[in-house]
Formats: structure tokens, sequence, C-alpha cells
């Protein structure tokens, strides 16, 4: 029996060097994704005007990043899913969950390769500690600028307990990253306090796709997780003053 178990120990440790090897790879893959991307659109922009038919569509689909970005990410998140934090470790909460807390998962359908993972495992963490189902609903929105208007109309339903916005919002050659992150970050900070509810911020603030993913379930955990544990700690502390 002990060789037995001593073989399945190695066993696992070459599956966890492999799925390591694996995640390292796609890490990789996706940093040169971003270059190219970069490449690609400060090429269109250098000679718009004066490329030969069709070579413009061309790079603007490429600079656009869906047919690039969305691939390696949805290949990147497959790798990552069997090394993803598990929904019952790591938790903050130890407390009882009460059967009458609702809550709103509030996630922007914009980039939903991540924002996806990201109420996955929102959702994950509160069934893990005792939350059941029937008291989470999911509320896609369509983008992160939408997340204070719809937080405010789940707030004033008097439907929820707590409120979970998640979203992503990822740098360009512009500032306007800057004005949504401050917007959504005040806004939603604001609704809490007048609607005295913990609204959980779940927004992800990244200058690339793969670093967005990195906080989706890669290497620095799942941020729709650390919501909910947020939102529990908080409901716990109301009923405790």
């Amino acid at each position: 029996m002990l060789m037995v178990a001593d073989a399945m120990l190695r066993g696992g440790d070459a599956m966890l060097t492999a799925a390591d090897a694996m995640l390292t790879v796609a890490d990789a893959m996706l940093t040169v994704a971003d270059a190219m991307l970069t490449a690609a659109d400060a090429l269109l922009r250098g000679h718009r005007g004066r490329l030969p038919d069709g070579w413009g569509d061309c790079l603007n689909q490429v600079a656009s990043w869906q047919p690039i970005s969305l691939l390696l990410s949805t290949g990147y998140a497959l790798v990552m899913k069997s090394s993803a934090p598990s929904a019952d470790s790591g938790s903050s909460f130890h407390g009882q969950p009460d059967p009458t807390w609702r809550f709103a998962i509030l996630a922007s359908s914009y980039h939903s390769e991540i924002t996806s993972r990201l109420a996955a495992g929102t959702r994950q963490r509160l069934l893990a500690v005792g939350v059941e189902g029937n008291q989470i609903e999911d509320l896609p929105v369509p983008g992160a600028w939408e997340l204070p208007l719809a937080t405010s109309w789940a707030a004033r339903s008097g439907k929820f307990s707590a409120i979970i916005a998640l979203g992503v919002v990822i740098k360009g050659e512009t500032s306007h990253d800057q004005h949504i992150n401050r917007f959504v970050s005040l806004s939603l900070g604001q609704l809490g306090i007048e609607h005295q509810m913990p609204i959980a911020f779940g927004l992800l603030t990244c200058e690339t796709v793969s670093q967005a993913l990195q906080r989706a379930g890669g290497k620095f955990g799942n941020k729709g997780m650390e919501a909910a544990d947020a939102a529990l700690a908080m409901l716990d502390l109301k009923r405790k003053i």
C-alpha cells in the first residue's frame, strides 16, 4: 500500500510540474500576442492611407484584439482550469451564512472570457461556505461603465442583501481607462454608503489581457472569490453590530 501511495504522490508531482510548465508557455504566448497587437496597431496608424487594398482591413482586424486575444485567452483559461484555486480553500469567511441573505452578481459582458471566470469564482465561493443556489442571482450588464447604474437598480429593488460587481478594464492608448475606473470605483463606494449595504468591488484594472487572466483564476487567484469573501464578511459584521 505504501509503495502504491508513494507512486501516486510521485505521479501527482509530475502532473503539477507539467501543468506549471504549460502555464508558463501560455503566459509567454499571451505576452507575444500583446506585442504583436501593439506592433500591428502602430503599423496601422503609421501607414494609414498608404497601404495596399485590403491591408488596412486586415490590420484593423488584428488590432481589434478579437481573433488573437480571444483565442489565446480561451486556451489559456482551459490550461489554467485544473490549477485554479478551489472554492473551499482560503476563504476569509468562517461564519454561518444567514438563509435570508440574497446576493446579486453583476458581471460585465465585455471581456466575457475573463468576467465569466470571475463570476464563476464568486458563485463557487458563496456555495462553498453554505449559501444556497436560490440565494444567488446573476445579472449581466453590458460593460464596466454600466455597473454603477445596474448596482443602483439592484440596491433599490430591495431584493438583495449584498451586491458583487465584476468587470474588466484594459488600459489602451488613451486615458479612457482612468476615467472609467475612477467613475466606477467612486460610484460603487457611494452607493454602498447610500443604501447601507455591502457592495463588493470586483473590477479588474489591468494593462493587458494576460494580467487580467492571471487574476481570474491564474497565479494571482480569482478576484471574484475575493469579492465574495468581502461581501460575506461585511454581512457578518453588520449582523454583529
